[in-house]
């Protein structure tokens, strides 16, 4: 893959075209062809395997609800008859709910109950799905496609960085995180991978909203920046390149997810959730900001949460907004943030005693429901 740099009005934009190169020598050079046959330890789960076959100690175990609204779901267990830690969920309907888990398992939920649909030997961590298509991505690079038939397939990405992150605005234009400092994007037929064109950067995350736009956000080390703190970069995305955008977050913080929004008087709103990385630990915020970069509002806290020091990678956030005043922010399982448009309330998500507090990795849903992820656990609720 080469690539070209042009100019538009001032800004960066980078332009992809092919070349046969490959990043890895173990790689077909065909890189985004799909592949119709299932990797070798994985595949499609039948009916009878779908709970992994083993007992299950908790299956008839009551499930616990809160105050709140929000209830358990009943998850599929593992030969060990542990449930899934699941890492993201996308929610098309109320019938048609997708989950991926860091032990590499696809599931979805019909309405009535939660099976594992495809099963794969990579820890996944992303997914974004509409009512014909299901993308998913992980670990290594992989990246894993149904279609209408019910078939899935496995896209040669060309690197082995995960998949953090996925979103799309049709069939025909989906986005993934790709290497560090690229974004792949898949047309229909194919799949083209695309520079950001600033060196050193991660890419964390991309979002958008059909008829607004879609986005990449990242950050460059501060080892690298020179700066000695951690600096965020977001891009607007189209086929013809990215677009540098004069988007900033305080120096020090890591864009985790975006959500984007038209506002009633006109322009665009963002919504980050961002990280700052301690010794154990991370801060976890989010930011409002407009379409020049101006903070809407002043930046504010979501909690903290454990975080091993010696990964690399940066933890699933959980962001999701239906509008531009009906905004989710879930990260202590005590509770989640809502904008309303005019302020910003605390909601309890306590489940009580018996439910011991977990990570929170994500957070999806349609106009009447909503649905909050993570270690062990899927939880169904209201919207607001």
């Amino acid at each position: 893959m080469g690539f070209v740099l042009v100019s538009a009005m001032g800004l960066g934009v980078f332009v992809a075209c092919s070349t046969g190169s490959s990043d890895r020598d173990d790689l077909d050079p065909d890189a985004g062809a799909s592949i119709d046959v299932p990797l070798e330890d994985s595949g499609h789960v039948d009916e009878a395997s779908a709970d992994g076959g083993a007992d299950e100690p908790d299956a008839e175990r009551p499930l616990i609800c809160e105050d709140g609204g929000f209830c358990e779901t009943r998850l599929p267990l593992s030969p060990l008859g542990q449930p899934p830690s699941l890492s993201g969920v996308w929610a098309v309907s109320s019938d048609d709910v997708w989950s991926v888990s860091s032990e590499g398992s696809v599931l979805h939920y019909d309405g009535k109950s939660w099976r594992v649909e495809y099963q794969t030997g990579y820890p996944l961590r992303s997914v974004w799905a509409t009512s014909r298509t299901v993308w998913v991505g992980g670990a290594q690079g992989i990246i894993l496609r149904r279609d209408e038939a019910g078939v899935w397939k496995l896209f040669e990405s060309g690197h082995a960085s995960i998949v953090r992150s996925i979103f799309g605005s049709g069939e025909s234009d989906v986005w993934l995180s790709s290497r560090d400092g690229y974004v792949d994007h898949f047309d229909g037929s194919t799949l083209t991978t695309y520079p950001l064109g600033v060196p050193g950067l991660r890419t964390t995350t991309v979002f958008g909203r059909p008829g607004v736009g879609v986005y990449a956000g990242g950050y460059v080390p501060g080892a690298v920046s020179g700066t000695g703190r951690d600096e965020s970069r977001f891009f607007a995305l189209s086929v013809e390149g990215a677009t540098a955008l004069g988007l900033t977050l305080n120096r020090g913080r890591i864009a985790a997810a975006g959500a984007v929004f038209d506002v009633p008087a006109g322009g665009r709103r963002f919504v980050i959730m961002n990280y700052g990385v301690g010794a154990g630990w991370i801060s976890v915020g989010y930011s409002t900001l407009d379409e020049n970069g101006n903070f809407v509002f002043p930046s504010a806290g979501a909690g903290e949460r454990p975080h091993d020091v010696l990964s690399a990678d940066v933890p699933p956030a959980a962001l999701w907004g239906r509008s531009w005043d009906d905004v989710y922010v879930a990260n202590s399982f005590a509770y989640f943030d809502h904008w309303n448009g005019v302020e910003t309330v605390r909601r309890s998500l306590n489940m009580g005693p018996k439910f011991p507090p977990r990570t929170i990795t994500g957070t999806h849903g349609t106009d009447k429901e909503m649905w909050i992820v993570g270690a062990g656990f899927a939880l169904k609720g209201h919207t607001l």
